[in-house]
């Protein structure tokens, strides 16, 4: 079933997040008795089997008390700073390089352990600056719930992140986990989605799942916040929590099912063919003249430009398109 699960992965997605084997209480569950072959060969798995892949670092801290690994708890002040200095050295040493974001203090509106303990109300400002100084290719994130989903947090998570902008600390994407459980109201998430955009920092969905037992009311739901999500400017990116009903803490959240194999169910198939079919550009140029120019517009992604002649392949070059980035590319044959 493992290798039904990459096969089906690697096929449909392009970012990867590592929900608990990166977790601090995993790598190192004692005081500097490391534990990272899970987390370092589900890690190499996707930076070797897919270029196009990028991985999600989840996450170097979490501020809830309950998460908080059991030894730390028991550190002084000091000894608790020093332990978070070696968490960053032991993530950034492993996976430097090839991580694309970093959620830096998980939840971090739902829980201030470390500032607690520290007794230093911005002791998160320095994760973020230890992890840019150490890791400065990937994007440093904040990640909280009921900041869209529901308003309850809506306000604080964008004051959040205007504070940390004024503080020169380096924010680069706020994450939005968006698990749904109840009826979605687009407009109220549209309407959140605009005052977080207001902060200035880039919107990433992080963790999406809608939570339904109706499976045509699931399918309404995510294609509705998918095409929402998909059309704001603020948003850059969106990572499902989970697809299968065999791995998924709640199946009644699940886009694909089975056994013996794995196969998109109704909800699946329709959001499937959002990101495969609707949202994909191809596009079939035909030149009249020695030397001719196009314009093409299309979806943002990795891209394949092929040229053929009389039915024979004759040429191929890959490159992305990126938001505000035009490409040129020159073909010459």
């Amino acid at each position: 079933m493992d290798k039904l699960y990459q096969k089906f992965f690697f096929k449909h997605f392009n970012w990867a997040t590592i929900t608990n084997a990166m977790k601090w209480h995993f790598m190192e569950p004692k005081k500097v008795n490391y534990y990272c072959q899970s987390t370092t060969y589900v890690f190499n798995l996707i930076i070797h089997t897919s270029d196009r892949v990028k991985v999600r670092g989840h996450c170097v801290t979490w501020g809830k008390e309950v998460k908080v690994v059991t030894w730390l708890k028991d550190e002084s002040p000091e000894g608790v700073a020093a332990a978070v200095q070696r968490r960053i050295n032991n993530l950034t040493d492993l996976y430097s390089g090839n991580i694309s974001h970093w959620d830096i203090c998980n939840e971090q509106l739902h829980g201030d352990w470390y500032e607690q303990k520290i007794q230093e109300v911005r002791f998160v400002d320095g994760i973020f600056r230890a992890m840019h100084e150490r890791d400065g290719s990937a994007a440093l994130c904040t990640n909280d719930y009921d900041v869209c989903s529901k308003g309850s947090y809506t306000a604080a998570y964008k004051r959040q992140a205007e504070q940390l902008k004024a503080r020169g600390v380096p924010l680069h994407v706020m994450g939005i986990q968006s698990h749904m459980s109840e009826r979605v109201d687009i407009d109220l998430i549209a309407k959140r989605l605009n005052k977080l955009s207001e902060a200035g920092v880039p919107l990433f969905i992080t963790e999406m799942d809608v939570r339904e037992d109706d499976i045509k009311k699931r399918t309404e739901s995510y294609e509705n916040l998918l095409r929402l999500y998909f059309s704001h400017p603020a948003v850059e990116g969106i990572i499902l929590w989970g697809f299968w009903d065999g791995t998924l803490r709640f199946p009644e959240a699940a886009i694909a099912t089975g056994g013996s194999s794995i196969e998109w169910n109704e909800a699946g198939q329709r959001i499937a063919s959002l990101w495969e079919d609707e949202w994909r550009t191809e596009e079939t140029l035909l030149t009249t003249q020695r030397e001719q120019s196009f314009g093409v517009r299309g979806f943002y992604g990795d891209y394949s430009l092929e040229l053929w002649y009389d039915g024979v392949h004759q040429w191929s070059q890959t490159f992305v398109l990126q938001k505000g980035r035009a490409v040129a590319v020159n073909v010459k044959v």
